[in-house]
């Protein structure tokens, strides 16, 4: 049996210590459950950590890991620990203590409450089922063992279903293992593994995926649920989906687990809410040009409309008819939408004819929607009227139709005019302004109206005009509208993609009837990002994706333009070896990668043996692997590797194959 003496000499060196790893829960309050019935718990020791001072037996607790369960079927619980490889481990247990859970536990100051005097070590050497419990329990310490051995058993004996019990194990040697337990084939009791393992429900709307879970379910078991509505999965999935969840699917919903080779765990419950969607119902007015309309929603606790407006109530004001559709919110957070329609009834059209009149003439107004017109001057309300005047006179007219909408136009009775029409030049493509003057309103031979119109020929073309003066009367004249021919511009780059290890890109003119020549290489960082001659030569400055512009001028001044992205990367290599000599002679030590244009951010290294076992992973990026598994040298043969790495570009690559150690 190991001495207190040697003990305490080894805890003091411990604190001068300085690492950082760390075990499971460091503190009471921060202990993790565990199930003993599970095949096999595993965690890795940790070492160089603080200690809580003495425990029960526990003269020393270097390197803690706190543990907690709760009892699940009544009689003795045998729990049989070990480490790999074989290393010095001791542990204390306390309980029982009774609460509805683990935090409610800590909450009560359970942590406090536990003995830290009082009792001898008490195995492994009595066996893992032993009829003498070493004088335990002392106080709440249910067991304790204080040895040197690599392997220990927990003794709880009379365990009560519901009961809570923590455990403490310490890694006394300080060097890294795994730490192993499970439950011993002498135990006739059985823990709770639904606490490690939590079983949870799900809120959702009507129409909704809802999803059952269960945390940290154990490999290979078969998990089968139960609900309403005759819902059933088995299967070795540990979550249930319900698609499309109605009202008849909320609920309560059983779980129970089955561990693999073993025997079918108790049931746990989960709840499964289902909202109803709120019915929503809107209404809406139907308007004139110009006018207000107000639509309205019910059937929600709140509203947001697609205008972006929110309330039960919106007042709106379309160009066009349209639908408006509102999202309601109920109070519990579900969401429907309804919609309706805002009808934009039309101005009626108005027509009159002739639309400019000299003095006498009859003047004709009709409307294909209107109910009534009235002219201004007391002119009446008749469709037909012959003004007759004496100076230059304008009258109008109003409609109103069937929708109640209104309308007008005017006419004006005046002499005849003296036109003058101004055409110009264009390119093919553009708008040109012509232009007439003699009179105050005039039309043009392409049914345009207006002093000054714009115009888009595509060939060279007379237009002619007529103009009312200010005595209403007519006169017409003509112009023309000359259309030059646009160049066509293209061009060409021996490459799109280039590196930067060679910028320099050439561009080749292929425009048509250009004269003149306008790049922009879109290298905006670059102090030569333009040029004027027809074929230059841009070295670009920086990786990246680059628009560039020719922009081709002919001798008229007519333009064309055209782009294209080129593209600019960064050199990128990697090199893995098939093969090294971990043999100390100085050449080929290690198993090394090699490369350049890698983000290091992004960079996992894994090596395998021939069984397919993990035996090296690195993050760090062309980390090397010296041979060696645990601290044993790698035997002579063929291993795996996989590489996932991301390039400068943001592309994600993969490399797996094999090489080979030679010694």
């Amino acid at each position: 049996m190991k001495k207190t003496a040697t003990k305490i000499l080894l805890l003091l060196a411990y604190t001068f210590i300085n690492l950082s790893l760390f075990g499971q829960g460091l503190t009471c309050a921060d202990a993790d459950p565990f199930c003993s019935d599970d095949p096999t718990y595993t965690f890795p020791a940790s070492t160089g950590s603080s200690s809580p001072g003495s425990m029960g037996c526990l003269y020393t607790t270097p390197n803690p890991a706190w543990y907690f369960l709760q009892v699940d079927q009544p009689g003795r619980i045998n729990i049989h620990m070990w480490t790999t490889p074989s290393r010095d481990l001791d542990f204390i247990c306390w309980g029982p203590f009774t609460g509805g859970s683990f935090d409610a536990l800590v909450a009560s100051g359970v942590c406090s409450q536990l003995n830290t005097s009082g009792g001898s070590s008490h195995g492994p050497s009595n066996g893992a089922n032993p009829s003498n419990l070493g004088g335990y329990p002392i106080g709440n310490i249910i067991d304790c063992s204080y040895n040197a051995a690599s392997e220990e058993y927990v003794h709880i004996p009379n365990a009560v279903p519901g009961n809570w019990y923590i455990l403490l194990i310490t890694n006394y040697s300080n060097q890294p293992t795994q730490i192993n337990f499970q439950s011993h084939s002498t135990s006739t009791g059985s823990t709770n593994c639904a606490i490690v393992r939590p079983f949870q429900g799900d809120t959702v709307c009507v129409g909704e995926t809802a999803t059952l879970t269960v945390e940290n379910p154990p490999a290979g078991a078969y998990f089968t649920f139960e609900g309403p509505n005759g819902f059933f999965q088995s299967s070795t999935s540990p979550v249930a989906n319900i698609p499309n969840a109605q009202l008849v699917n909320a609920g309560t919903y059983s779980l129970v687990i089955t561990p693999s080779g073993g025997a079918a765990g108790p049931p746990t419950q989960a709840t499964l809410v289902v909202n109803p969607l709120p019915d929503i119902t809107v209404t809406a007015t139907n308007i004139c040009p110009g006018e207000n309309a107000t639509v309205t929603a019910t059937g929600a606790s709140t509203y947001v409309w697609s205008t972006g407006q929110t309330g039960a109530s919106i007042t709106v004001s379309p160009t066009t008819t349209t639908t408006y559709t509102v999202t309601g919110t109920s109070a519990f957070g579900c969401v429907n939408t309804a919609s309706a329609t805002v009808n934009l009834y039309d101005n009626p059209i108005i027509t009159i004819t002739p639309n400019s009149v000299c003095s006498g003439d009859q003047v004709v107004v009709s409307s294909p929607t209107g109910v009534s017109f009235q002219w201004s001057d007391n002119l009446g309300d008749s469709t037909i009227i012959n003004p007759i005047v004496t100076q230059p006179e304008t009258y109008s007219v109003t409609v109103t139709d069937t929708n109640g909408c209104v309308a007008s136009t005017s006419l004006t009775v005046n002499p005849d005019a003296v036109i003058e029409a101004f055409g110009g030049e264009i390119c093919i493509g553009e708008q040109a302004e012509i232009r007439a003057s003699g009179g105050d309103s005039y039309i043009w031979s392409n049914g345009m109206q207006g002093e000054t119109i714009g115009v888009n020929p595509t060939f060279t073309m007379i237009y002619s005009v007529t103009g009312t003066n200010q005595f209403g009367c007519r006169g017409e004249d003509t112009t023309m509208v000359i259309v030059h021919p646009k160049p066509t511009a293209n061009f060409r780059t021996p490459i799109d993609v280039i590196s930067l290890d060679n910028p320099d890109l050439e561009f080749y003119d292929e425009s048509s009837g250009a004269s003149f020549w306008f790049w922009n290489f879109g290298d905006f960082s670059s102090p030569e990002n333009t040029s004027i001659l027809q074929n230059p030569i841009h070295r670009y400055s920086a990786v990246g994706h680059y628009t560039t512009w020719l922009v081709a001028t002919s001798e008229f001044g007519c333009k064309d333009s055209i782009n294209k992205v080129i593209e600019v990367e960064n050199p990128f290599a990697f090199y893995i070896p098939n093969a090294f000599t971990p043999d100390k002679d100085g050449l080929n030590e290690t198993f090394r990668p090699y490369g350049r244009g890698i983000d290091p951010s992004e960079y996992t290294m894994m090596i395998f043996d021939r069984w397919g076992t993990l035996i090296y992973k690195s993050n760090i990026p062309f980390a090397s692997w010296d041979g060696y598994i645990n601290g044993q040298r790698a035997p002579q043969g063929l291993y795996a590797y996989r590489f996932f790495i991301k390039d400068l570009e943001g592309k994600r690559r993969e490399y797996s194959g094999h090489f080979t150690i030679l010694r």
